[in-house]
């Protein structure tokens, strides 16, 4: 028995089409000017969709970098942070003591230099009169008067020889640099928000 396939087709057979005259040169090169153009803009269009995708990674890229640098650096202080205040808290008070009697003979010996007629009147608190006045032995031939004065902190001198006078205030530095550290912190979380 033959086999008998189903047509999938129309009953009318398809329309021969007769090839029409050939395209002249002009046409073809017409034509060619014409795709290559067509793939020239693609090119383009697909480099500068390719380079605004690489523009945005790079943006989000440093983006990222920069949060990641302003965390590293706030860790970093946040760290650092107990360290700078114990030194503010604990050892500037001590190399302030240590410092207070060169700095005394220093300003009494520039006084006494100015005013050497009028005695250099000292006012200093009652814990720091040792240490000064140890100091200041070498210079006893100097007219000095030290008085103690418990108003004034261990960090204060008040010096005067007549009309010249000085004040030595460690104690003041120390807090000044004390409130410069916790403003400086509590400008962190500020830069962060910010930064």
């Amino acid at each position: 028995m033959p086999l008998k396939l189903e047509s999938f087709g129309s009953d009318n057979p398809p329309a021969v089409v007769a090839p029409g005259p050939e395209p002249t040169d002009e046409a073809r090169l017409s034509a060619y000017d014409d795709g290559y153009s067509a793939g020239w803009e693609d090119a383009l269009a697909a480099r500068n969709d390719e380079v605004a995708r690489l523009r945005d990674a790079v943006g989000q890229n440093l983006q990222t970098l920069g949060f990641t640098y302003h965390e590293a650096r706030a860790h970093v202080l946040q760290s650092l942070r107990p360290l700078l205040e114990a030194m503010v808290e604990q050892l500037l008070p001590r190399l302030a003591a240590e410092a207070m009697p060169p700095i005394v003979a220093e300003v009494v010996m520039k006084l006494a230099a100015d005013c050497a007629e009028r005695p250099v009147i000292l006012r200093l608190h009652p814990q720091a009169r040792t240490a000064v006045e140890s100091f200041l032995t070498p210079h006893a031939s100097l007219p000095m008067d030290l008085s103690e004065d418990s108003s004034l902190s261990p960090g204060q001198v008040i010096l005067q020889a007549g009309s010249a006078g000085a004040r030595i205030d460690l104690d003041g530095a120390i807090a000044e640099i004390g409130s410069a550290l916790a403003a400086f912190y509590d400008l962190l979380p500020a830069e962060r928000r910010y930064g």
